[in-house]
Parts: C-alpha cells; structure tokens; sequence
C-alpha cells in the first residue's frame, strides 16, 4: 500500500512539473515586451554582425521615448486592412510619421462609370487619433492621413475612359478626401499604367489630378515605379516626366523594393539600384533640390523567405521570428546589397531568407539623410516593432 502511495504521489509530481513547464513555454510564447528604457543603438543592436538569439530577444523592445523623431526628412507610411498590427503601430509612433497612407480604396470602373471600392475599411475614429499623437517632443506635430487610390484591375476601357477625362477621376477622389476629412491621397496607378500609356497622356493624367487637388487645398502624392531599365531614357518613369508634374505634385513614393521574386532570388533593395533608381527621377537643373526633396525611398518592412532554385515568397516579421527560433541560423552580411541574409533547409529544400535588420534600415536612412529625400515604408505592419527607434 505505501509502495502503491509512493507510485501516485511520484505521478503526481511529474504531471504537475509538467504542466509547469507547459504553462512556462505558452507564457514565454505570449510575452509583450515592454518598452525599453534605452534606444536601439544606446544597446549596440545595429550591427552587421547580429544574431537570431539577439533578434529574438530584442525585437520587440522599442524605445519608450516614442516621442522623439530621429529621421530628419519625411515619413510616409503605409497600413494595410489586412495587417492589424499597422493600425496600433501608426498611433504608438506616430509622433515618427509626417504621412500615413491607409490603403482603403480601389477606384473601379463598371457600366461605364467610375466608382470607389473599399469604404468599409474606413475607420473614422482610428483617423482622428492618428492625426494627433499624444507626447510628441515637437508638440505641434500633426500626422497628415493621405489614403491610398489604387486602380488595381482595370481594363483598356476603362484607361481609355480615365485618361480621356481625368476630371471625373479627379473628382471622384478629391470629393471623398474632402467629405471624409482627410488631409489628401496617394494615387498609385501601378506598373500597368505606365507600360500601356504614352508619357505625354500619364503626364496630363498626373497633372489634372494634383490641380484638383491643391484647389481643395489637398496633398498629392504619386506612386511610381523604379528603375525599370538600365538606360534611364527607356525606364518607365524618368526626370523629364517628373519636371513635367513636379509643380502638381507634393510627393513621389518610389517603390524601391521587390528587386528580387521567385524566379530570381536575393536581396530586396540593393543600394546601387534603389538610389539609382531616385537619381534617374532627378533632372539635372535641379540645383535647388525642389524636386529631390519631394522623393520618398520605398523601405520594404517584409522579406523573402525563398526556396532555392525558384519558389517561396513574401514573409512578415512574425513569420520571420517564428523561423529565427526554429532553425537558429547564422546570419551573413552581405556588404554588396547591404543585407543580412540567412539560410535553413525544410522537407528536402533549401531555403534562403532576406528580411530587413537594423542595420539595413539605418544604412538606407542615413544615405536618404544625405541625399535629402524621405521614405516611404510598405508596411508599418510588417516590420519588427524595435525597427521604430531609427526613425
């Protein structure tokens, strides 16, 4: 009988170390870092040589002075409906942003008219928040809402209606700007506008579109390509068209990202093609800087988690702690695109990830500060929450 006791106590015990253990390895799972009372670089974090133990640990320490804006130019950026953390990320720092783009609306044509998609996204009470971050340093700081108008899908019919009267575009969205209280919009028209459209139409097209505008007293920002080809003549966009618009026009957000797919893997945004990118779209009479400084640097929040030879895909920062845990890689700086990167292998597959660091977000920062130009990030919901206190 005190042999049989001594067995249930034993068992016992190992179920209750058990579930210890269990309860620990959920909590350690579900733990919300607080903020923390030294900045990235006070802890020597942006380095090249850094570590998925130290990412690990570390990414979700952000600076509590959330107040304090480093960059000295202009942040825009970008929130998407279907990543909710960038809706909480543009009220606690947004005493860090100039611009914040929510990307609500598709503008759609159908039985020949034009109409706005996406309004159920809308979040009125998050725009008013947004716009008036509490504890800024500058306490006159304002944050402008400049939502995203996409034409995502449209047939040649309906470019040739848009582009053949673009004041019905025009009004369509200037009218929604002003009914909803925002501060202006983005416009991104996407690649396919720019291959199917001759430069003289995307450039009355783009200046119809900023006069409205600025006579509702509203911001245009452009999206436009990047270096598309090596002779900046033959690229989709290039510094005559921008000294054509540049009057009309307040921003241009250059996507500078996606350098790399699936066919092709490595890094997202190498310097010499991102900033060779921004200077194409700089005429050379530009001594004043007018136009430079209206540019935006694409600063991608994503990576890649690609499968070698060809496959994979786009990840987020939780995937991206999710694989740093699992296979403790190795991470590698790459000096010629300034990039870590790292590599792991999966049910018989070889993968290779990019995914921005610390140190990848200061270099293109500290090069945009040098050029005086902004930056535009896709997406404040993608990134590790410590990537904030270089901005």
């Amino acid at each position: 009988m005190a042999r049989f006791g001594s067995y249930i106590l034993f068992t016992i015990l190992v179920l209750s170390i058990c579930s210890f253990a269990l309860a620990n390895d959920e909590e350690e799972e579900q733990t919300v870092f607080k903020p923390a009372k030294k900045s990235v670089v006070a802890r020597n974090l942006v380095v090249t040589k850094a570590t998925a133990s130290s990412i690990v640990k570390e990414h979700a320490k952000y600076h509590i002075k959330t107040g304090v804006k480093n960059f000295k130019g202009t942040v825009l950026a970008y929130v998407t409906p279907w990543n909710a953390k960038g809706y909480d990320n543009a009220k606690k720092f947004g005493c860090k942003m100039d611009y914040v783009s929510p990307t609500w609306y598709r503008v759609v044509f159908k039985g020949g008219k034009f109409s706005l998609e996406g309004k159920h996204d809308v979040d009125k009470k998050w725009v008013e928040d947004v716009k008036s971050p509490s504890g800024c340093e500058d306490s006159a700081h304002t944050v402008k809402i400049v939502p995203r108008f996409s034409f995502d899908g449209w047939t040649a019919e309906a470019w040739g209606a848009g582009m053949t009267d673009p004041q019905k575009i025009a009004t369509l969205i200037t009218n929604e700007v002003a009914a909803s209280g925002y501060d202006g919009f983005v416009l991104d028209a996407g690649y396919l506008s720019f291959r199917q459209q001759t430069r003289a139409v995307i450039v009355r097209f783009v200046n119809e579109l900023g006069k409205a505008a600025h006579t509702k007293n509203q911001k245009f920002v452009l999206v436009v390509p990047p270096l598309t080809n090596p002779n900046p003549e033959e690229t989709m966009v290039n510094a005559q068209d921008i000294a054509e618009i540049q009057e009309n026009v307040d921003l241009i957000s250059v996507m500078t990202y996606d350098f790399s797919n699936t066919q092709r893997p490595g890094f997202s945004s190498p310097p010499s093609w991102s900033f060779q990118s921004m200077m194409t779209l700089v005429p050379r009479d530009d001594t004043a800087g007018d136009i430079g400084q209206k540019l935006l640097l694409g600063l991608n929040f994503y990576g890649n988690d690609f499968t070698l030879p060809s496959g994979g895909g786009p990840i987020v920062g939780s995937k991206y702690i999710e694989l740093l845990k699992q296979h403790k890689p190795k991470l590698v700086w790459e000096e010629e695109g300034l990039e870590h990167k790292f590599t792991y292998s999966s049910g018989g597959s070889s993968h290779v990830v990019y995914f921005p660091t610390l140190k990848f977000i200061s270099e293109r920062l500290s090069s945009a500060e040098r050029l005086t130009i902004g930056v535009a990030i896709w997406e404040i919901g993608q990134g590790l929450d410590y990537f904030f206190d270089l901005f």
